[in-house]
């Protein structure tokens, strides 16, 4: 555009900025962030790069490979804070998050039972063999299974993806929930209606889900009989 033969720029102009976790979810208390300039894009002249971790410690400047532990005493959701100072002095903070939840993790003596039954059971489809770990706890009063209450894994996606120097990468096996006893104490309420809790944890989550879903079938044939 041009007024009074001095062109101007018609567009308004802005900073947008954004950054994010690897993952937004952690079971532990303890969360190393690692900054590398392999995953910093940015046209922008920055003078500085800052970082709060929203467990107490505030803003902490940080650079290429920095690594920052934070020690998170409580559950939930943890505020991320990233500041970038400008060459012109200007400052720029974007927001993201993570959700904390080492309790729901942590092992204790008050959720771990003992188990009445527990096996592994496989079955292949379209060329592939999928594997689960199967654990049972009775109801008061039942030697086997009786009145069944099937628990089965769902998807867990904040696993499936780790971040590795070289990139990254996916990540599989026997992890998060695996029996009855991760998941005892929203369960221990209905012991008392006389359900048998049977948990079905997917060795592969990664795995087709209609091989999973087959291996559910065989199982469920197996519990009837």
């Amino acid at each position: 555009m041009v007024e009074n033969d001095i062109w101007k720029n018609p567009y308004g102009e802005d900073y947008v900025i954004g950054f994010s976790p690897e993952a937004n979810f952690s079971e532990s208390g303890k969360v190393e962030y690692v900054f590398s300039s392999d995953y910093v894009f940015s046209n922008l002249n920055i003078r500085q790069m800052e970082f709060d971790a929203d467990d107490g410690s505030g803003y902490v400047t940080v650079g290429n490979s920095s690594r920052i532990i934070a020690i998170y005493t409580t559950d939930g959701i943890k505020e991320l804070r990233l500041r970038l100072t400008l060459d012109s002095g200007e400052q720029l903070v974007s927001h993201s998050y993570i959700v904390t939840a080492a309790e729901l993790y942590r092992p204790s003596s008050t959720n771990v039972i003992a188990l009445d039954e527990k096996w592994e059971q496989s079955v292949s489809y379209n060329g592939a063999t999928v594997t689960a770990g199967i654990s049972v706890k009775c109801a008061p009063g039942h030697s086997s299974i009786e009145k069944p209450y099937i628990l089965v894994e769902g998807f867990d996606p904040w696993r499936l993806m780790s971040l590795t120097q070289s990139g990254i990468s996916s990540g599989r096996g026997k992890e998060g929930f695996t029996g009855i006893s991760d998941v005892y104490k929203w369960l221990s309420q209905y012991f008392t209606q006389n359900y048998d809790f049977i948990y079905i944890d997917w060795y592969d989550s990664e795995a087709d889900i209609r091989a999973n879903a087959k291996l559910l079938e065989e199982i469920i044939k197996n519990i009837n009989d």
